[in-house]
């Protein structure tokens, strides 16, 4: 995406703090190439974005009576939205006075650029939170940003339950890591101590080496280096608490990194044990929660702690999510459309139909029946295939048919995906669709010969520019990306079982545990 710079700066004008604070747009620059295409000097870069950030910020100034300070950050960032963002604080001070934070993404690849403005205002009526964009639910908790993390020291309860090899010594999906990538820089720019802590795999509460964290740090610090344009501290902990642990968070300095070893070597974490997590608590003075994944657990790391140690804020992964996904739960712009993946041929039971070999929930039959009528009582549309793809076995050579849904299927076949009618149903209702959530495949996405139906609802999905979409589960999230589109949608968790919980309307300890705005 290209957009030649002319005229005013990209930054949106911004009206005065003591007024309404208005939010700027997503920035989009170009000259004779994009902006942080890898063929062009870091450093020429560099001076080019802070120029006509300088610029933008001067005509914010404008509106402010005294600016007392500035302070202007570019990050690279793999996984940030374009939100375009301007954030007004009050700060409790001899003279009302407050921070404007302005963030917006670069693209091509994907650069973060802040600029943050202590200034001196006419009211103390400051807006303490920023004015939400369109189709985006207010954030309820206290975010990183709502804090002053400089000079202390920070535990982040981030997810690095990352997949590795057989023997444990090599990450092979980094995906989590750089998800939480936002938060962890946000805390470093503006000078916090970070201790990071997780996760990884199931190690019941004993010392297992092929569930040691000691494989990330190695890619973390690769990752910080290139994000943030220079060497990062790294340091890791071979216990999350104890004498060692603790040393070594207090030895941290601002803008250096502790990774403490798995949570779960200790099964006090997965028991919420008190003790356990005054533990942890004792390790820092603030606590950031941005693994959203594990928020519908308690444990101690995700909620015991949080009694012994406040603030307790979301990262912005961690607010991401809440932010969408609560839109998603309590005020959807309609028609909203939820694709559930996985359950046709539990349904298709419950209407009478045999199903042959295919995937039943036998035990879901009855809720299936029951969603049956719920949704004819109030009117609504619950779309099921109207025919399938049939397979005489479960392999990608299989011999295949079309079916009409409405007939038994023969005893010996399976369906595998959704057939061609079916495809056109749902691409005619996500068209139309203001709010999209999608969880699961449509069929066995895994064998190339039966991703059609799940492939064809990614283009549309993702061809509805005017809606808010929403993909959670790992099926889901691992099918759009395998699609090559997952840029093309709002926001994708990284929850799983977290966002289906969080979506049903369930109250997960990790964000309760949080501080409320």
């Amino acid at each position: 995406m290209r957009q030649n710079i002319s005229g005013d700066s990209p930054f949106e004008p911004i009206i005065g703090f003591s007024r309404a604070v208005r939010v700027g747009q997503a920035v989009h620059l170009a000259g004779t190439g994009p902006v942080g295409a890898e063929d062009q000097d870091a450093a020429g870069q560099t001076r080019r974005i802070f120029s006509i950030a300088a610029a933008a910020l001067a005509k914010a100034a404008a509106s402010l009576d005294q600016v007392v300070r500035t302070r202007m950050y570019l990050t690279r960032v793999e996984d940030w939205e374009a939100v375009g963002r301007v954030h007004g604080e009050y700060f409790a001070q001899v003279r009302p006075a407050a921070t404007m934070v302005v963030v917006a993404q670069l693209l091509n690849p994907a650069w973060r650029i802040e600029i943050e403005m202590d200034a001196v205002v006419e009211s103390a009526e400051v807006p303490k939170s920023p004015v939400p964009k369109k189709g985006v639910h207010p954030m309820p908790k206290l975010s990183i940003r709502d804090i002053d993390v400089a000079n202390k020291r920070v535990f982040i309860r981030v997810d690095f339950n990352v997949p590795l090899t057989e023997d444990g010594s090599t990450i092979t999906d980094d995906t989590r890591i750089v998800a939480t990538l936002p938060t962890i820089q946000y805390a470093l720019q503006h000078k916090a101590k970070v201790i990071l802590a997780s996760h990884l795999g199931r190690p019941k509460g004993k010392v297992n080496p092929k569930y040691s964290l000691r494989p990330v740090v190695d890619r973390l610090r690769a990752l910080l280096d290139k994000a943030l344009g220079e060497k990062v501290n790294v340091g890791f902990a071979p216990d999350c608490i104890g004498e060692v642990a603790t040393t070594l968070s207090r030895q941290l300095e601002s803008g250096q990194v502790l990774l403490l070893e798995n949570l779960r070597y200790h099964a006090e974490e997965e028991a919420n044990d008190p003790a356990f997590s005054k533990a942890l608590a004792s390790l820092a003075e603030v606590y950031v929660n941005d693994a959203f994944g594990s928020a519908h657990r308690a444990h101690a790391s995700t909620e015991g702690i949080t009694h012994f140690l406040k603030p307790a804020v979301a990262g912005l992964l961690m607010e991401k999510e809440i932010t969408y996904l609560g839109k998603a739960l309590e005020s959807p712009e309609k028609p909203f459309v939820a694709i559930i993946g996985g359950m046709a041929y539990t349904f298709q039971r419950a209407l009478g139909v045999a199903t042959g070999k295919s995937l039943v929930e036998e035990d879901k039959i009855d809720m299936a029946k029951a969603a049956l009528d719920k949704a004819k009582a109030k009117g609504v549309n619950l779309l099921l295939p109207v025919d399938n793809i049939l397979a005489d076995k479960f392999a990608e050579d299989a011999k295949t048919q079309e079916w009409d849904c409405s007939v038994d299927f023969p005893a010996d076949w399976q369906g595998l995906d959704i057939g061609p009618k079916s495809i056109a149903a749902i691409e005619e209702v996500v068209a139309t669709a203001k709010t999209i959530v999608w969880n699961g495949p449509a069929g066995v996405f895994e064998f190339p010969r039966f991703a059609v139906g799940t492939n064809a609802i990614a283009k549309a999905v993702a061809a509805n520019k005017a809606a808010i979409s929403i993909i959670g589960g790992g099926d889901s999230v691992s099918a759009i990306n395998k699609t090559g589109l997952a840029d093309q949608i709002t926001h994708i968790s990284t929850g799983g079982g977290a966002s289906l919980e969080f979506l049903e309307g369930k109250k997960l300890p990790g964000v309760e545990a949080l501080t409320d705005k």
